[in-house]
């Protein structure tokens, strides 16, 4: 007993010494500010976690804004604790520390519907949006584990810019031809060429337009640690296999020069070019990455990068594509909001009195019979929803971001004008409530809305970043055999 005691006591002391937090994206975390106290506890302790804590939050205000994350001070009478508000936004950040002025804490943001659904959903759009790095420090070394697949995302889709923007140029190439080429070494070929009767070996020196082989070389190298590295992740993560397709993609193109490493100084060396473009210095740096193992917050042993990935973006694209093989079947035309296909302007009068200057619903799914306007909705609303018994049982914060959500698609329906139209409020959810939901046949809830002689008709529905295409189509079925 007493060793488990032991045991929970490191524990605890460990995690409040960590310089890394944690929290989940469209979130709460808190935690106190004495947690930022080092060395012995003063006497006011808590009057100095006061004061820490202010001196926390306006010296991280901005990173925390890079990661759409809000922090607040909150006096509950006894004590006083850090609020951080996540937004749907997930990545990793470094934070100041008022005690040493450095950025020695961190804030990593995982995602609610956990890593590896994540990992899923990109793959099945083809790592069409990847984290982006932000412009601060490197976070502390922490004991957090972020998938290596995560890196590698944006490792290899640095390393196809730079293949793609990869320039020639004149490079002096030395070899025996069978016709003179360039310069001849006449010397040479009189006296090494010409005794062993090889004649038409002559020895020429050239100029030729290549591209830089020790460049590529490098490359070449950084590759094949990443396949390594991926080939470690293709049993457990879907992403894993996809990441390694596009890597061996890459490989065929760079495999006619031989993989070869290259001391970080020499790939510093050639980021100081003038004329070198920023994407093959974005290319190299991602290769450094590479060699020197370091993680995007650390997953390794070396400071992590801090980065950012909008998992709003990711399920509206995630969505999108699934709906899109779909409908193409069942004779829609698609339009997609984020290729500003389904903008419809909002004319003011003045012009300047206006605040929103268009409605832009994701997805318009159109057929001469019917229009489907669909609008992806990254919140845990449905999650929150189907636990509660009432409505009146649910946060009235909620209560109202959901009203929201309604008047908006009705706002989307009303620019149609086709004699049908249905609008549609997609929501993530948990596995759990998936299946809770298909037992009960509820993956729908539906309502109309009249006016005159036309009606509009609302469509409720969740889908888990775990389901399987076919059950989505399932789901999508189901909807138009509502109509």
């Amino acid at each position: 007993m007493a060793n488990s005691l032991d045991v929970t006591r490191v524990a605890r002391r460990r995690d409040q010494l960590t310089p890394v937090f944690e929290a989940t994206d469209t979130g709460v975390r808190t935690w106190s500010p004495a947690r930022l106290i080092r060395g012995v506890p003063p006497r006011d302790s808590d009057g100095v976690a006061a004061r820490l804590g202010e001196q926390f939050l306006n010296l991280n205000h901005r990173s925390l804004a890079l990661l759409g994350a809000e922090a607040r001070l909150i006096h509950s009478g006894r004590a006083v604790e850090i609020s951080v508000h996540t937004s749907s936004s997930i990545g990793a950040i470094p934070l100041v520390s008022p005690v040493t002025g450095r950025p020695d804490l961190g804030l990593v943001v995982r995602p609610r519907f956990q890593w590896s659904g994540l990992g899923k959903v990109l793959a099945e759009t083809g790592m069409q949006t990847i984290p982006a790095l932000l412009p601060l420090p490197p976070l502390p070394h922490s004991d957090r584990e972020i998938p290596p697949w995560v890196l590698s995302t944006v490792v290899l889709d640095r390393i196809g810019a730079l293949l793609g923007a990869m320039s020639r140029r004149f490079e002096t190439i030395e070899a025996e031809l069978p016709a003179p080429r360039g310069s001849v070494d006449w010397q040479r070929w009189a006296t090494k060429s010409l005794p062993s009767a090889r004649t038409i070996a002559v020895p020429c020196r050239y100029p030729e337009l290549r591209v830089d082989t020790d460049m590529m070389g490098f490359i070449h190298h950084v590759l094949r640690l990443q396949r390594v590295s991926l080939e470690e992740q293709r049993s457990s993560a879907e992403i894993g296999r996809a990441l390694l397709g596009v890597c061996e993609s890459l490989l065929h193109i760079v495999e006619r020069w031989p993989a070869r490493p290259a001391a970080p100084q020499v790939v510093s060396s050639w980021m100081r070019r003038p004329t070198l473009s920023q994407k093959l210095r974005d290319g190299l740096t991602a290769g450094l990455w590479t060699v020197e193992q370091r993680g995007l917050a650390g997953s390794s042993e070396l400071a992590g990068l801090p980065w950012r990935l909008d998992m709003e973006v990711v399920f509206e694209n995630w969505l999108a594509a699934a709906m899109a093989g779909w409908a193409q079947r069942h004779g829609f035309t698609v339009r997609t909001g984020q290729r500003r296909q389904t903008t419809t302007p909002l004319y003011w009068d003045p012009p300047y009195s206006g605040s929103q200057k268009s409605l832009v619903p994701d997805l318009l799914l159109e057929r001469s019979d019917l229009v489907l306007v669909v609008d992806a909705k990254y919140k845990s609303h449905w999650d929150e929803l189907e636990r509660a018994e009432r409505w009146l049982a649910v946060d009235e914060d909620l209560r109202d971001a959901h009203r929201e959500d309604l008047l908006q698609i009705l706002a989307y329906t009303t620019a149609q004008t086709a004699s049908r139209v249905v609008g549609v409020l997609m929501y993530p959810c948990r596995a759990d409530t998936w299946e809770r939901l298909l037992a009960r046949g509820q993956m729908l809830n539906r309502a109309s809305v009249a006016s005159g002689s036309r009606r509009v008709d609302l469509i409720l529905a969740a889908v888990p970043f775990t389901a399987k295409r076919e059950d989505m189509n399932l789901l999508f079925d189901r909807l138009l055999e509502e109509f």
